[in-house]
């Protein structure tokens, strides 16, 4: 008869892999048979042998009278085949796990087993939520119950479970929520009592809701909660808000696709979820050799060995025959976990660049190029078509004749035969100099094409050709960004020359029938300045300000008299500040504020191209969401809260104001 084998009832705690114990990890590694439940990690699954059967007994949703007794039937079986069985399930095994029923069916089979205890989901996932189960002041206690009706149907006596002072928690209750509820309230419990239930507790899909006695059943359904889930009720719900810390894990909800080598998926995974992310591997490549062997034939008339990545070495260590054949060679590293692999095959390299700059480099392209037709005609006063005057007459100031004409040909126009080509492009430099800082330089060629109203210009009621030509602007910029405790910072300074810069001048630019305008090159112009923007995250609350310096000078000009080396750009703010505010109070519904302030700034005019000065102003607007459903928000908002006076357009004669003090309300819709 075979020797009988051994069985791990283990627990593998809640959600998160690492959570995992040593012990949990030597006991999957050890074993020739794994049966798992659907509530662990299945990254756990990766640290067993290649070889090693894997059974699949989840429970679903069921209270699992029938598939428990395929469990206990199927651990006693591979145990008799003479296999090490590790039973792994979510979270403790003896906390409603149902381990000591397992345990029985062993030992009624004289069968070895040993108890691994795990992370129970009743303190873990309530840390992973930000609510500790006691706190001085406010919890001395905590109780654990079962949210399922015993097999007799018997239930909870919640007239002494209401009286109780410690938190409650409640696992598996989703079903039984209103009972629950009811129950504890019926039987004394303060209805205002605070109340949190969490799904997918310790896992990327963490989702934790809020709500008191007498209005959780109502927020549950509406969330539509599903489990796996949790409950805890009690005062400790409140410090929530404060302790709270797993969802602000940097890639907290994310799902994030590895498509790495599958031997090499699992390391990347691991550093994804420890920032809160969920990683889902899927290789698109496969990694192999070229190489049969590798010999000291093959070898002698090398006099450097340099390995490029972990993958090199581990490929050249499978294929070499003989160790002792690479005696004669210098060995070189490149990047440090090349290195590192290398000695853990007992090889040191003789030498290692400092940096591995491909790594943390990466370089940007881009081009573009585009051209443009421009045909046709401009009238001062415009062909009128499909007015039949039979008696002659004045329309629109111009003088039909009776003769029934529809049609008065106006001979005054401009034509327009212009054709443009222009390219643009990129190149830019990005260093990595930590998992989320970043130095950058890039270089950006441009361009801006005239618009087709820009063509001509408008004087003494007549339109002549602006015979303009396109803008071209180089450009060159250097920052920095960067994550510093709860906030995100980015800093850049830039220098930027542009030649052919199209100008507007204009009057009566407020009365349509005598608006006149002109367009006009500049022949070179820069800027250079700098931008500081910066986002912060606390909580509910985000935070963000920007400041932006514009120093803009005419190097070159043309034949114009209107302009200066020397004189400042037209219609450009030296000085730009913006704050921000947002603040979400739940899933629904955020309130939020802007500031934005401009500094003053020249503005030309075609009357003697005077100089004028237009005012700085600032600008509060504020703003509110509130979420209906996942497809449908409505948005509410002022502008101008304040009620500031400025212009959008000024001239010494005339102006165009901008709206005072004004009100919205928006709805969108999401399909």
């Amino acid at each position: 008869m075979n020797k009988k084998g051994k069985v791990y009832i283990m627990g593998a705690g809640p959600g998160d892999a690492e959570l995992l114990t040593l012990k949990g990890k030597r006991a999957i590694e050890e074993a020739d048979c794994i049966v798992y439940d659907r509530l662990i990690n299945n990254h756990i699954l990766n640290y067993a042998k290649k070889d090693a059967e894997m059974i699949y007994l989840g429970k679903g949703n069921c209270e699992g009278g029938v598939i428990q007794s395929e469990i206990n039937n199927t651990i006693v079986k591979k145990a008799l085949e003479g296999k090490i069985v590790a039973r792994v399930k979510g979270g403790d095994p003896f906390v409603f796990g149902r381990g000591g029923e397992e345990i029985q069916a062993l030992l009624e089979n004289e069968i070895e087993f040993e108890e691994i205890p795990g992370i129970t989901s009743a303190i873990s996932v309530p840390a992973y939520a930000g609510i500790p189960v006691t706190h001085r002041g406010i919890a001395k206690s905590f109780h654990v119950f079962t949210g399922h009706t015993m097999a007799d149907g018997s239930w909870h006596n919640f007239e002494t479970i209401a009286k109780l002072d410690g938190t409650l928690v409640f696992l598996m209750g989703i079903k039984n929520l209103p009972i629950i509820v009811s129950d504890l309230i019926v039987n004394g419990k303060d209805p205002k009592t605070p109340i949190a239930i969490i799904e997918k507790g310790a896992t990327a899909e963490q989702r934790v809701t809020t709500g008191t006695l007498d209005s959780i059943v109502e927020i549950a359904k509406e969330k539509k909660i599903v489990p796996p889930a949790i409950t805890i009720i009690g005062e400790v719900v409140n410090l929530r808000d404060t302790f709270k810390w797993f969802e602000n894990t940097q890639l907290f909800g994310k799902k994030v696709l590895v498509t790495r080598d599958k031997r090499q998926a699992r390391e990347f995974s691991d550093k994804i979820e420890k920032i809160g992310g969920f990683a889902i591997e899927l290789p698109f490549i496969k990694i192999e050799s070229t190489l049969d062997k590798i010999d000291r034939e093959m070898l002698k008339s090398y006099s450097t060995l340099l390995f490029n990545s972990p993958n090199g070495v581990r490929e050249f260590m499978n294929k070499i025959e003989d160790i002792r054949d690479i005696a004669h060679l210098k060995i070189g590293a490149v990047g440090s976990k090349t290195k590192e692999l290398l000695e853990r095959y007992k090889i040191k390299a003789d030498f290692i660049p400092k940096e591995y700059l491909v790594e943390k480099l990466a370089l940007t392209t881009g081009l573009r190029y585009e051209y443009s037709k421009y045909n046709g005609y401009r009238n001062s006063f415009g062909n009128i078509k499909g007015y039949n005057l039979e008696n002659g007459g004045i329309l629109g100031g111009i003088l039909f004749p009776n003769n029934n004409s529809n049609k008065i040909l106006i001979n005054d126009y401009t034509a327009i035969d212009k054709s443009t080509d222009n390219f643009a492009g990129e190149i830019g430099l990005n260093y990595k100099f930590s998992e989320v800082g970043s130095i950058y330089t890039r270089y950006e060629r441009g361009f801006i094409s005239p618009l087709p109203s820009q063509l001509t210009n408008k004087e003494n009621q007549k339109y002549t050709n602006s015979n303009l030509k396109s803008e071209t602007i180089d450009s060159i910029e250097f920052g920095i960004k960067d994550v510093i405790d709860n906030s995100f910072i980015t800093a850049s300074i830039f220098f930027s020359q542009t030649n052919n810069e199209i100008a507007t001048l204009d009057r009566n630019a407020n009365n349509p029938a005598l608006k006149e305008w002109k367009f006009e090159n500049i022949g070179q112009t820069r800027r250079y300045g700098s931008e500081i923007f910066a986002q912060h995250y606390f909580d509910k609350l985000t935070l963000s300000e920007s400041i932006t310096y514009i120093d803009a000078k005419i190097k070159k000009v043309n034949s114009n008299e209107w302009l200066k080396e020397g004189d400042k750009v037209p219609i450009v703010s030296k000085w730009k500040i913006t704050l921000g505010a947002d603040y979400n109070f739940n899933d629904k519904f955020s309130l939020g504020a802007t500031y934005v302030y401009n500094s003053g700034y020249e503005k030309r005019e075609l009357e003697s191209y005077n100089k004028h000065k237009i005012s700085g102003f600032g600008v509060t607007d504020l703003y509110g969401k509130y979420n209906i459903k996942d497809y449908l928000t409505v948005k509410i908002g002022v502008n101008n809260i304040f009620n500031e006076h400025y212009n959008y357009f000024e001239t010494a004669t005339t102006a165009i104001p901008a709206p005072e003090r004004n009100y919205y309300l928006g709805l969108s819709l999401k399909f």
